[in-house]
Order: C-alpha cells, then structure tokens, then sequence
C-alpha cells in the first residue's frame, strides 16, 4: 500500500476473503451472540476500551460514544459485500 488509507482497504479486505474462505461470519449476530445481552453490555465495554493504555496513541482519539457505536454497528455487521466497513 502506498497510503495508510490504502493499506487499511487491503488489510479489511484481506480479513474479509479470509472470512469467506473458512466460513466465519462477520458479525456478533452471525456468531450467535444474544443481540439484548450484548447491546446492554456495550456501554462499558466502549469505556473499558477507551480506559485501556493503548487508546491514546491512535491517530484520532476516540471517544466512549464512538467506541460504543462501531461495537453497535459490529452487532449486525454489513452485510456479505466486501468495502462495506464504516
């Protein structure tokens, strides 16, 4: 890849055919996940992440209300065409 954008595309792709290649679905409802359990845990798991060391040194400081929406948004997932990450 010769942008960090570019490179992002390739490796969600990559993980994308990998996912299809063996059979893995590519969201917490497809895993089998109980969609009440989970929506009800994922405001402290959007805090959790954001308290872990790590968070600080991303490229854009994200916020709990962020982390709590990519967790929601990973619940259903987008669909079987690839490109289609937020």
């Amino acid at each position: 890849a010769s942008t960090p954008e570019e490179g992002v595309a390739s490796f969600a792709q990559a993980v994308y055919d990998l996912s299809e290649r063996i059979g893995i679905k590519m969201s917490f409802e497809g895993q089998g996940v109980n969609k009440e359990e989970f929506m009800a845990k994922t405001s402290d798991i959007a805090y959790e992440a954001y308290e872990d060391q790590c968070t600080p040194v991303n490229p854009r400081l994200a916020l709990v209300s962020d982390m709590k929406e990519i967790l929601e948004d990973a619940y259903k997932g987008y669909g079987e065409q690839p490109g289609r990450i937020k």
